[in-house]
């Protein structure tokens, strides 16, 4: 799926496992090279406890790589990266124009107003070097949100849903 919307409650893993999505394993981003890869919140508080949660996760699971903490980007040895961003103000969105990543997360898309930033980011979501684009969002609902996913007030949705069972 190009969008993907995990939902949970508070401290059921949707964090987690947006961090290790955002590192492409699936299409070997570690081996390949060229992986682009950006996680927003809303604030840099918020972003900074994020970031503390990733700085712990990822050397473990990528050998050799490397924090930049002014700029807020993991570098794999290949030169695949994770970034790390954040968006107050829905003008503040204007600092990603022109960008580039094939995975785009937003983490806690319920601290957002409005689709606005969701919207605008599918336009960077893109690539030259062959992967898939995906975005992904962790959160809980609000009226966007639920508008977005065509749920309604009983929960149900007209979206697909696909359940892996063993």
């Amino acid at each position: 799926d190009d969008y993907i919307v995990l939902g949970g409650s508070r401290g059921s893993g949707k964090s987690y496992c947006l961090l290790i999505e955002a590192l492409g394993l699936g299409y070997e981003s570690h081996l390949r090279g060229g992986w682009q890869a950006m996680i927003l919140r809303r604030t840099v508080p918020q972003l900074e406890e994020l970031l503390v949660r990733a700085r712990t996760l990822y050397p473990k699971i990528i050998k050799g790589i490397r924090y930049q903490a002014d700029k807020k980007i993991f570098t794999f040895p290949n030169g695949s990266f994770v970034q790390f961003g954040s968006c107050e103000r829905d003008a503040d969105i204007e600092q990603y124009r022109g960008r580039e990543w094939c995975f785009i997360g937003i983490d806690e898309g319920s601290h957002w107003d409005s689709d606005y930033c969701w919207n605008w980011l599918k336009s960077c979501n893109r690539n030259s070097k062959g992967f898939p684009n995906r975005m992904v969002m962790t959160t809980n609902p609000t009226k966007w949100i639920k508008n977005m996913c065509r749920i309604n007030d009983n929960g149900d949705s007209t979206f697909q849903t696909i359940r892996w069972t063993d």
